[in-house]
């Protein structure tokens, strides 16, 4: 499962090793297609950097966790030329993702649930007496109980997880970014604007999460 199986319990190493692993491949997709428009960047930087490949076996909650997070945000304001100042909240919802915590949790879940429901006599034990009876002593028991944390989602209930149910836009003005870079992409048009009014509402919205609507920033360029 592209897991390193140490006698040292702590994750730390095998995580950033996969956040440099995760870093080395986003840098060589867009090397090679540096030159192509966002959403064909968008689409390769998922199909070939995005597997994470032995997560479901790492402690979910461990702080490097964020470190890979960190690189994979990095990655996807370069598919998409993101202002530096983007709030981190709005990455993923710009590119039509869910939240890379919230990803390895579904993931972890899913995990979880086809444990204890396994086939295999052996695995469904270890599974349910993990999670049923060592608790937060058991790493499989703690994935869960951050699982249910990030998704709110019960224990009996996890195998029910769809990340389609996450994949909700939790900010009125992230579709208004996607769809300002259509137009400076020029994938769609917008006759009132030219493009440095564009950019600004993109460097503005990009770095907001309140406060300011959409509506007051269409009347302040307007004005």
């Amino acid at each position: 499962m592209g897991r390193v199986i140490s006698a040292n319990p702590d994750d730390r190493g095998e995580i950033l090793s996969k956040r440099n692993s995760l870093c080395g491949k986003i840098n060589k997709v867009l090397c090679y297609i540096h030159n192509r428009d966002p959403i064909i960047k968008l689409k390769l930087v998922r199909s070939y950097c995005s597997d994470f490949y032995g997560s479901v076996l790492w402690n979910l909650a461990h702080p490097s966790v964020e470190d890979v997070c960190i690189a994979w945000r990095k990655g996807l304001k370069c598919v998409w030329g993101l202002p530096a100042r983007t709030h981190s909240a709005l990455v993923a919802p710009i590119c039509g993702l869910l939240h890379l915590r919230t990803e390895l949790a579904c993931r972890g879940a899913q995990f979880i649930a086809n444990c204890l429901n396994s086939c295999n006599s052996a695995v469904r034990f270890v599974a349910r007496q993990g999670v049923y009876f060592q608790r937060m002593s058991s790493p499989v028991s703690r994935n869960a109980q951050h699982c249910f944390s990030v998704l709110g989602v019960f224990l009996g209930l996890l195998a029910n997880v769809n990340k389609v149910a996450w994949s909700v836009h939790e900010y009125d003005f992230d579709i208004v970014i996607v769809q300002l870079f259509l137009v400076k992409h020029r994938y769609a048009h917008l006759p009132m604007f030219n493009s440095d009014e564009v950019d600004f509402m993109i460097e503005i919205l990009c770095s907001l999460l309140s406060g300011l609507s959409v509506s007051a920033l269409m009347y302040v360029l307007m004005c």
